[in-house]
């Protein structure tokens, strides 16, 4: 799987061609994962894992400021 920060300021309302959110918000992360069919159980608990983080005390802000995979490493390892 992958964890990509988006710089997408010089678009036009924050939007990445081809891609458009409910909300019409602009896209600032993007998470992949890749999973067997038969592994539910560890794909739903990184799920679950990538929810909290993100939504922890300044999460979503904290993990978009990271400017590399150190920083990302870091901030994923506070989450408790």
């Amino acid at each position: 799987g992958a964890v990509a920060i988006v710089d997408n300021s010089a678009n036009e309302n924050g939007s990445i061609p081809d891609y458009d959110t409910i909300d019409h918000s602009a896209i600032q992360i993007i998470i992949m994962t890749i999973a067997p069919e038969s592994a539910q159980s560890p794909y739903l608990q990184l799920m679950a894992f990538m929810s909290r983080a993100v939504r922890a005390e300044n999460g979503y802000e904290r993990l978009v400021k990271c400017k590399s995979s150190e920083e990302m490493y870091k901030f994923f390892r506070s989450i408790k």
